[in-house]
């Protein structure tokens, strides 16, 4: 059985937004995956307006190049509506909101 190797680029900034054609055009990637939390902190206008209208231009971008795109998202609601818009992959769950659930069911059970 064979190894296979993928290759992914992560845009997680403003900068890396305006560069998108660019970074989707390099040649040998085979995913492109957007990193929400940080983006949102470098925009910026960080509404949700603003978030989703960059995310959708590194969509663009990724689909020009017929590279797969996704996406952190926040909850399930989101990552239907990032599939419905053509994201390949979005994640719901992330470390901090993996690690926040279960420190608060801790404390929970072990409460008076």
């Amino acid at each position: 059985m064979g190894a296979e190797i993928v290759l992914g680029a992560m845009i997680e900034t403003a900068r890396g937004v305006d560069n998108a054609d660019a970074i989707c055009a390099t040649p040998g990637l085979d995913f492109i995956f957007i990193g929400t939390g940080d983006l949102s902190l470098s925009l910026p206008d960080a509404s949700p307006e603003r978030l989703h209208a960059a995310c959708q231009l590194v969509l663009r971008a990724a689909q020009a190049q017929g590279l797969p795109c996704g996406l952190f998202t926040s909850d399930v609601e989101a990552a239907a509506q990032a599939r419905d818009e053509g994201y390949a992959l979005a994640v719901v769950a992330n470390d901090i909101g993996l690690a926040h659930a279960g420190f608060s069911l801790a404390m929970a059970d072990t409460r008076p």
